[in-house]
């Protein structure tokens, strides 16, 4: 099943500066669109009904952007061949979704953010115009509010995977094509190259055969570092199954520092290390437990630094 595309209604603001700027705009969404139905993504997309007919720039819709004879009819075509679904979810074939939604809210710094949001439980795509900076990421950080079963309300971080141009589609193209390598046999193949360079370790005497704590991967740790080109199609890259060993067996490369100093659960503590140091200098997060056990939690770079709060993973 093809991983689905949801458009991020928060990128309609601000508008366009005016008619030339949006049809940049939508040019640019549509090459998203045709990239991602060209990786084996959904063949169209979901969004709010107000979508066709919210303005994105001065009296311009994108109603008016398909009738506008200035604008290339291959491109507007090419547009229309995407199949649109309106609402974001159906009340009858995703009854359980929508149910789950309802004690479920994400929100982009002060906005709620309903596109993103399901995207994120849909484990999809989010897509935005390209309409401010805050849009150019591959992943989008989002605050989810949820009700437990005891009507407490409780707010993890999280982050959805996303694209605006053409190269965030093809950073996120080894699990758009449907058949994509799941998250679970993902996990298989970084845990079998962790316990091969475990063994490689011991074979050096970098460490004694048993040494190690015990380790998991949270549910956006796998995402997170494909999305950043740490795991493609041919399993994990040697670097990031080197960081994972060595902290494994206490032998990191570089210095584990505490982030923030946030604790959750019965004490687990929030750590971070460095991946790389040139180019967007990404960390890998982790959290610590009581014991010593790790949960890898995600990977970014030290710009938008943040941890996953979402540890049951493989």
């Amino acid at each position: 099943m093809s991983a689905e595309v949801v458009f991020n209604e928060l990128s309609l603001q601000p508008q366009a500066a005016d008619e030339a700027a949006a049809r940049r705009w939508m040019s640019g969404l549509v090459q998203v669109l045709r990239r991602a139905r060209e990786v084996g993504g959904s063949r169209g997309f979901r969004t709010k009904p107000e979508f066709f007919v919210a303005p994105i720039a001065e009296a311009y819709s994108v109603v008016g952007w398909c009738n506008d004879r200035g604008v290339d009819e291959v491109e507007r075509r090419l547009f229309r061949s995407f199949a649109t679904k309106s609402p974001m979810l159906d009340g009858d074939a995703e009854r359980g979704m929508v149910e789950e939604l309802l004690g479920r809210e994400f929100r982009c710094g002060d906005a709620v953010a309903e596109g993103l949001g399901v995207a994120y439980c849909l484990d999809g795509l989010g897509i935005s115009f390209a309409s401010s900076d805050r849009w150019a990421g591959r992943f989008i950080s989002l605050e989810e509010t949820r009700v437990n079963e005891l009507g407490e309300l409780g707010r993890i971080e999280v982050q959805v995977g996303h694209a605006s141009c053409v190269g965030d589609v093809d950073a996120h193209a080894a699990w758009l094509r449907p058949g994509a390598v799941t998250i679970g046999s993902e996990a298989d193949r970084l845990r079998g190259a962790i316990e091969g360079k475990m063994a490689l370790y011991v074979a050096q005497g970098l460490c004694a055969e048993g040494d190690g704590v015990g380790y998991s991967f949270g549910g956006r740790f796998i995402p997170t570092a494909r999305g950043y080109g740490l795991f493609g199609l041919d399993g994990p890259s040697n670097l990031l199954a080197e960081a994972c060993a060595r902290l494994v067996v206490g032998k990191p490369k570089t210095e584990v520092k505490p982030y923030r100093t946030k604790v959750i659960r019965d004490g687990w503590r929030s750590r971070r290390v460095h991946l790389t140091e040139g180019g967007e200098a990404l960390r890998l997060m982790l959290w610590v437990k009581p014991d010593g056990d790790v949960v890898f939690a995600n990977v970014g770079p030290k710009a938008e630094l943040w941890i996953c709060e979402e540890c049951e993973g493989a």
